[in-house]
C-alpha cells in the first residue's frame, strides 16, 4: 500500500462529506438558487467521482501487481 493512501482516503472522504453538506444546504436553505448551484455541483461531482474511482482501481491494481 502506498504511504499516502491514508491521506488520500481522508481527503476523498472529506470532499464527499462536504459535497453532501452542500447538497443539503442547497435543498434546505436557498431553494431559489438551487438550479444554478446544482449545475455547479453536478459539473464538479461527476468528474470527481470518476477520478476517485479510477484512482482506487489503479491503486488496487498496483498493490496486487
Amino acid at each position: 500500500m502506498h504511504p499516502l493512501w491514508g491521506y488520500i482516503d481522508v481527503f476523498t472522504s472529506t470532499i464527499s462529506y462536504l459535497l453532501e453538506c452542500y447538497k443539503e444546504y442547497l435543498t434546505k436553505r436557498i431553494p431559489e438558487k438551487r438550479n444554478e448551484l446544482t449545475e455547479w455541483y453536478k459539473e464538479f461531482k461527476e468528474p470527481y467521482n470518476r477520478i476517485v474511482s479510477e484512482s482506487v482501481i489503479n491503486d488496487k491494481n498496483k498493490a496486487s501487481g
